[in-house]
């Protein structure tokens, strides 16, 4: 960046035309076609004067200094919170003033003036300095800035909405599940979510992937959690049924009297489906069958009808005979294969 000339405006009115002549004759002395951006103030005899360039000289872009527009929005944000000023200034009662500083909606306003105020003035002070052109930058950062206001806004939403779930927690009772599954990347990560009232939020995470998941460790963790969420406030925890899960809840019942802990009913009936996968269809398991049968469907018929699609199943004839239904069986859980080659 060069300077290149100046002038004396002191007894001069500036008016649209005025400041047009004075553009035109510097982008003539620097060369019509070397320029292809002017900026300017955003005062309105400037404005004027480079929407009507921008007709003349239509290869020509004009826009307002980013660091003038900045700076008018903050003293428009200033002169918004008109009762804090006067009180500050105009009230000398010590009390009032204590009573406004300790109320909490004096807080939170100022809470937000700052999420707005914070990016528009980080923006200021990158583009009002003269070491390095800021030109090419400039809209992306006031992007940004508005991203960043706008999710400050987003997150004090769900603040608001948390607390309103908390605050009924010691109402309804809160039952606690946990979770574990692995990564791409092979880390073993562990999620606690708190049910309640019909309910669900994710509280946190845990990544275990070095660490020995036996039950002293899972007891561990279970009662970190109890403590954040609040003890009075639980009832319930639920975990896997994997060994270490099922001895950390069962001493988890003799720390904690009045909690119960029980195993995942969906973990549980996966594991008996891929036990049943695993039977061998024995003469024996066919008698049993068939007595099952005849005892829930007493119709002669339907009976016959349901042994002969059984048996479609245990000979894999049809599509259960198929390549891919044998191939998928390794492969997907038990009632995502059925669902796909059952019916």
């Amino acid at each position: 960046m060069i300077f290149h000339g100046s002038v004396d405006c002191t007894n001069k009115k500036k008016i649209a035309g005025f400041i047009l002549s004075l553009l035109n004759k510097f982008i003539d002395e620097i060369g019509d076609e070397n320029i292809v951006h002017v900026v300017t103030d955003s005062e309105s005899a400037n404005k004027a004067a480079g929407q009507k360039l921008m007709i003349e000289r239509p290869h020509l872009f004009w826009s307002p200094c980013a660091a003038h527009c900045i700076d008018l929005m903050l003293e428009d944000i200033g002169k918004m919170s008109k009762e804090y000023n006067n009180t500050s200034k105009g009230r000398k009662c010590a009390e009032k003033i204590a009573a406004i500083i300790l109320d909490t909606r004096f807080w939170k306003t100022a809470r937000d003036i700052c999420a707005a105020m914070e990016p528009l003035v980080k923006v200021l002070k990158l583009v009002d300095q003269d070491n390095t052109p800021t030109l090419s930058i400039i809209y992306e950062e006031m992007d940004r800035a508005k991203l960043s206001m706008k999710e400050s806004e987003e997150v004090e939403d769900i603040t608001g909405y948390l607390n309103t779930l908390k605050s009924k927690w010691s109402k309804y009772g809160c039952t606690i599940m946990c979770d574990g599954w692995s990564t791409r990347n092979k880390h073993h990560i562990i999620n606690f979510m708190i049910y309640y009232d019909c309910n669900m939020i994710f509280h946190g995470s845990v990544d275990c992937t070095n660490k020995k998941k036996i039950a002293g460790f899972i007891l561990s963790l279970l009662n970190k959690f109890i403590d954040e969420i609040g003890d009075e406030n639980i009832v319930h925890m639920v975990t896997d049924s994997e060994s270490a899960n099922k001895a950390a809840g069962q001493k988890l019942m003799i720390e904690r009297p009045h909690l119960f802990w029980s195993p995942c009913a969906a973990h549980c009936i996966d594991l008996m489906l891929e036990d049943m996968g695993t039977y061998v269809y024995t003469d024996e398991v066919k008698r049993g069958l068939n007595a099952v049968v005849k005892r829930l469907e007493p119709d002669l018929n339907s009976q016959a009808s349901t042994i002969s699609e059984i048996k479609l199943f245990t000979e894999q004839m049809g599509e259960f005979g198929s390549p891919l239904a044998k191939t998928s069986v390794k492969k997907s859980l038990p009632a995502e294969w059925w669902n796909d080659y059952g019916e």
